[in-house]
């Protein structure tokens, strides 16, 4: 009897997981790893059991899970991490350069930046050191010169390890369209190859050129200049956005809009956040909920979601309470909102995590299905307010070292129990003032004073600096957070602040 009951059980929970897995309304890889990210190659690369190796879309695997961390393959060479020492893989899996790094990053134009008793210095495919490790911070060669710092001052290198433009800048850029930008007494400017002052340093941020154009905000107004210097579009704004085919996201009277070159309106600034443009619909944000517009920006699925990311293909991820699911181009929900987080696979894909944290791959179902309440309802959440050391992370009430800040329209705080929350590791280097925060792929490097960070290895500006009140480290909040992917929401009247994930 014991043994006919125990038999009943099993088939009664073999029947309930192929029905869950049937009743989400899609075709599902059993979710077994715990990382999965599609590479350029049409594969994944994914770790199980601490391991990391390479699968493709049927989950054969294409490498071993050898490895305890695998990069991207780049210039025929695939990043890798075994004993705390970075490495590079060939194309057919086997060692090209053995691990013997404690920093690595991938190669770009030929080289690879590459860390050793401290310092950093590129080397080629097979592993030659090209350029000496004496750099205390080095970004990839474009437009054949590197952005590197030595001695505390940021100058440029050629391809041989020259100096071809001396270390005299507290902050500086990557070349890009000719020109690079960088910081003279606390304004910034533009130098070209040789050195050469070619725009004034006069403003008080500012962005590479992109498509022959640069954004540039001076006292606090944001619009575009050319290579001359001279204003193309008038600095008007509140914020504005490198240009990216043709395109530019603005923001003024708290309204994201986007223009062309002319200036022309081509997307009405009248919605709170605006995502990317896929499938003709944009992901738009309005009254604190999320839907989709055309181009036009007529709605044409209601915002009532909490989190939306751009279309692929007949799909969108969209977020109701604390899970995901997926949606058509009419709204209607093609699975149950049943995951912890979904992402963009190749082909027809879909990377899902089950609320038990681990990864696996379905297809998009092409047919509608009626969508199902979670039952668990809520949504996790982080709960802040200006003035007020307390932060609530879904109901635990903590005490921050120091209560948020505004300073210069953005929000300043002790960041460890936020990113912590957010599944991020922070680090405090007391002697070089850097804070490090990393998440999976993402490692954010900032420093105190300095209004620009270090993201995967490339530079961007941010709106204020990390600054100390009472030996307590303040960070801008926006930055962090939206860069590990979770966008804060701003109510202005009560200053609070909350952050759904």
């Amino acid at each position: 009897m014991k043994k006919i009951t125990a038999c009943l059980l099993l088939f009664c929970l073999l029947f309930s997981l192929c029905a869950y897995a049937e009743d989400n309304g899609a075709d599902t890889i059993e979710a077994i790893y715990e990382n999965l990210l599609p590479t350029p190659d049409g594969l994944y690369r994914a770790q199980k059991d601490g391991k990391w190796g390479k699968i493709d879309a049927e989950e054969n695997i294409a490498l071993p899970f050898t490895w305890d961390y695998l990069g991207e393959e780049s210039e025929a060479r695939t990043l890798i991490l075994s004993d705390n020492r970075y490495g590079y893989l060939s194309p057919d899996g086997s060692l090209a350069i053995l691990p013997s790094y404690p920093l690595a990053r991938s190669f770009h134009n030929g080289y690879a930046a590459v860390m050793l008793e401290g310092k950093w210095g590129f080397i080629d495919k097979n592993g030659n050191t090209q350029i000496a490790h004496e750099y205390e911070e080095v970004s990839n060669f474009r437009d054949g010169l590197a952005c590197v710092k030595k001695d505390g001052m940021f100058g440029y290198i050629d391809e041989n390890g020259k100096t071809v433009i001396d270390f005299t800048y507290t902050e500086a850029y990557d070349f890009s369209d000719g020109l690079a930008c960088v910081c003279i007494d606390g304004k910034y400017g533009y130098i070209n190859a040789d050195g050469m002052a070619a725009i004034t340093a006069e403003y008080d941020m500012a962005f590479p050129f992109s498509e022959n154009l640069a954004a540039v905000c001076k006292n606090g107004k944001w619009g575009y200049i050319d290579k001359n210097g001279k204003p193309t579009i008038a600095l008007t704004y509140s914020h504005a956005a490198p240009f990216a085919n043709g395109k530019a996201s603005i923001r003024k009277n708290g309204k994201m809009g986007i223009i062309d070159i002319n200036e022309d309106l081509i997307f009405p600034a009248k919605f709170e956040e605006i995502g990317t443009l896929n499938g003709g619909l944009y992901p738009v944000k309005t009254n604190g909920k999320w839907g989709f517009a055309d181009e036009s920006g007529n709605m044409k699925i209601e915002a009532s979601f909490d989190a939306a990311l751009p279309f692929s293909g007949n799909a969108a991820a969209v977020m109701s309470g604390e899970l995901w699911g997926l949606i058509n181009q009419n709204g209607e929900p093609l699975t149950d909102a049943v995951y912890s987080e979904l992402s963009y696979g190749h082909n027809a894909k879909i990377i899902f995590r089950t609320e038990d944290g681990l990864y696996g791959l379905m297809a998009i179902p092409e047919k509608p299905k009626p969508s199902i309440q979670n039952p668990a309802g809520g949504r996790n959440y982080i709960y802040l307010k200006i003035g007020n050391p307390e932060i609530d992370i879904c109901g635990e009430t903590q005490t921050l070292l120091a209560a948020p800040v505004i300073e210069n329209d953005r929000t300043l705080l002790p960041i460890r129990a936020v990113a912590e929350a957010l599944g991020a590791s922070v680090d405090w280097d007391g002697e070089t003032k850097k804070i490090t925060i990393a998440k999976k792929d993402t490692e954010i490097i900032l420093k105190l004073a300095s209004t620009r960070a270090l993201v995967n290895g490339i530079y961007y500006p941010l709106d204020v600096a990390p600054f100390l009140s009472d030996d307590t480290t303040m960070v801008p909040l926006r930055f962090v957070t939206q860069t590990l992917g979770v966008t804060p929401e701003w109510n202005g009247e009560t200053k609070e602040i909350y952050l759904y994930y």
